[in-house]
């Protein structure tokens, strides 16, 4: 068996854009890029995707960031942001569109991927910068909103009122909810720097 074999990862992050197809080489990162609609050629022109380079050096990325990035459809979505040396970036999802409203969970590939991918950039750049979570300023701008929308939330409820039997547990239930998914994305993206993954003794 070849050391340093390639690696793949394939999904689309949503209907507007083309099914990315990443290869991981053990020197570089190729994209390899669907075809898209002509209808959506406008949405995507102009996108961090037309300034990212088909295949890059690992040792021209000078940045990763890894952080959770849920939304109503996709609600264990991860992502990577990836960043250049000439400033060209673009983010890597865990979730791939597979129709209105759905979207399929390729977190386990996305793991394996993401891992070899930043063991083989700091093999190759030492001192590329590796993030985890939100920017500070991001975080905070993010919570005090997420807090005032919560506090509206139950307000909301107090006023409005669910018609509904058990209403009380309904209401109890509904905020639950939002305060599970609000603890779990203030806890994954606390703004931290990531360390070195274990050695395994092999390389990937």
């Amino acid at each position: 068996m070849a050391d340093n074999p390639d690696i793949v990862f394939t999904a689309r992050r949503s209907e507007l854009e083309p099914c990315l197809c990443w290869r991981l080489t053990r020197d570089a990162l190729i994209c390899e890029r669907g075809a898209v609609p002509k209808s959506l050629l406008s949405w995507t022109r102009g996108s961090s995707l037309d300034q990212w380079p088909p295949a890059i050096p690992l040792s021209d990325i000078v940045s990763i960031r890894l952080r959770f990035d849920p939304t109503r459809f996709a609600s264990n979505r991860f992502r990577c942001d990836l960043q250049s040396g000439s400033g060209a970036r673009i983010s890597i999802f865990s979730t791939h569109y597979a129709g209105p409203g759905r979207f399929e969970d390729r977190a386990d590939q996305y793991a394996s991927f993401m891992r070899a991918l930043i063991v083989r950039v700091q093999k190759l750049r030492p001192s590329v910068e590796m993030r985890g979570g939100v920017s500070w300023p991001a975080y905070l701008v993010q919570h005090g909103l997420l807090l005032l929308s919560l506090i509206a939330l139950v307000a909301m409820l107090g006023i409005a009122g669910v018609p509904m039997f058990g209403q009380a547990w309904v209401k109890f239930a509904i905020v639950l909810t939002y305060i599970g998914l609000a603890v779990r994305y203030a806890w994954i993206n606390i703004p931290r720097s990531l360390a070195l993954p274990p050695q395994t003794g092999r390389e990937v």
